[in-house]
């Protein structure tokens, strides 16, 4: 199931957070980075829905939709004919 894997990372974050609040505190970034990569994997893939392991939480969204969205720039940019026109210009579009 896509995000269970990161789903559990929280809970096991959160956890530790009642244990060891310094602890928990590289955990979470660590959650939060793999939702971005989920998010950046699915724009890959063409699956425009948030895990639904990840829809009551706030930050898990949050994280995917920042992946999701800088992939999709990202593979517009690698097929956009100004950002690789060889005049070492800006581009008109993604700056």
């Amino acid at each position: 199931m896509r995000g269970l894997d990161i789903r559990v990372m929280l809970a096991r974050t959160m956890i530790i957070a009642l244990l060891d609040p310094d602890q928990a505190d590289g955990m979470y970034c660590d959650v939060m980075d793999e939702a971005m990569v989920q998010g950046m994997r699915d724009a890959r893939d063409g699956v425009d829905q948030v895990p639904i392991l990840f829809r009551d939480e706030k930050l898990l969204v949050s994280h995917w939709h920042s992946g999701f969205d800088s992939e999709l720039e990202w593979m517009e940019m690698e097929e956009c004919p100004h950002c690789h026109d060889d005049t070492g210009n800006p581009c008109p579009v993604h700056g």
